[in-house]
């Protein structure tokens, strides 16, 4: 089509692609003016950012104008006109949002769109926490998960985990055991001393050694199993599968 296209690389900071293509204008075809859309907004009360951002960035998807304050008086101080169990499932709070919303869908939105939204929505609806202090390795679990559709957060130390483990319920933990600070089993235990009857949160362990002493130390630290590094993504996927009350992502393959 006579156009270019190119790529520049600087190591250590990524990779810019880019295309050029000439393209006629018609300049005697008017061009068509629209409307500007008109999008429902909402406030978020959150004193965790975490959550305040994960909503935040769900809400951007369906279109929605979101305020995220933490206290609750500056929400205008009126009580919930409805409630979203922890952990927020994106599926359900669409659904409640379209329920309770006084205005119709963003303008554009169609049915269709809406019907692909709540797919992958499903497809990450299963949230994960890492707990690596290695750079590397935390970029590539977090890539992987979410190429298996999972919300993923990541923290440095075992210490940042039981913090974040005590503000947002997850699905699963992926733990690795050698981290300064707090390492992965004694942040284990922490969380297993913590937990209630009713919560069990799957902890698995990230560690090099497959070796069977290795294994067992994982499960009297009250760690669920084990995956070994490097981490392969069939090994994650039959984690998820095994491990997530949700079962696989919608577009796992």
């Amino acid at each position: 089509m006579g156009g270019e296209v190119g790529v520049s690389s600087r190591k250590g900071a990524g990779s810019t692609f880019w295309c050029s293509l000439s393209i006629p204008l018609d300049l005697n075809k008017p061009i068509p003016q629209h409307e500007p859309a008109q999008y429902p907004s909402a406030v978020v009360v959150a004193k965790c950012p975490v959550l305040a951002e994960n909503l935040r960035a769900l809400a951007a998807d369906w279109g929605l104008a979101i305020d995220v304050v933490s206290d609750p008086s500056s929400a205008g101080g009126q009580d919930p006109h409805m409630e979203i169990a922890k952990p927020v499932r994106p599926l359900e709070l669409l659904t409640l949002l379209r329920a309770n919303s006084q205005t119709s869908a963003p303008q554009g939105i169609t049915a269709d769109l809406l019907a692909l939204s709540q797919a992958v929505l499903c497809a990450r609806s299963v949230r994960v926490l890492v707990a690596e202090d290695n750079l590397v390795n935390q970029k590539v679990a977090k890539a992987l998960l979410e190429k298996l559709g999972c919300q993923v957060d990541v923290v440095a130390n075992g210490r940042e985990a039981l913090d974040l483990w005590s503000q947002l319920p997850y699905d699963a933990i992926f733990m690795d055991c050698q981290m300064p600070e707090m390492d992965g089993f004694a942040a284990t235990r922490a969380i297993r001393a913590r937990e209630e009857a009713s919560r069990h949160t799957p902890i698995i362990a990230v560690t090099a050694n497959a070796l069977k002493g290795d294994r067992q130390a994982c499960l009297d630290a009250g760690m669920d199993d084990y995956v070994t590094k490097p981490i392969r993504l069939s090994e994650l996927r039959a984690t998820i599968d095994k491990y997530c009350p949700e079962g696989p992502p919608v577009f796992s393959k």
